[in-house]
């Protein structure tokens, strides 16, 4: 799965910011507690990091 591991973690996290969206307009509460949205994104951002300094080639590309 060359190139996928940053696609994957930014669908991951799509998919839980929209639940948290769609939770909230529902009424029916939050996904991620608010006090803990900062500590999330800043995690979101540390990952993406490492994970483009690890990624050599294009999505689907491979080394060998």
């Amino acid at each position: 799965m060359k190139g996928y591991r940053t696609i994957i973690w930014n669908g991951l996290n799509a998919m839980v910011l929209g639940m948290e969206s769609v939770m909230n307009m529902a009424g029916t509460g939050y996904t991620i507690p608010e006090s803990y949205m900062p500590l999330w994104m800043g995690v979101f951002a540390v990952v993406n990091i490492v994970l483009r300094f690890k990624t050599t080639t294009p999505v689907g590309k491979s080394d060998v």
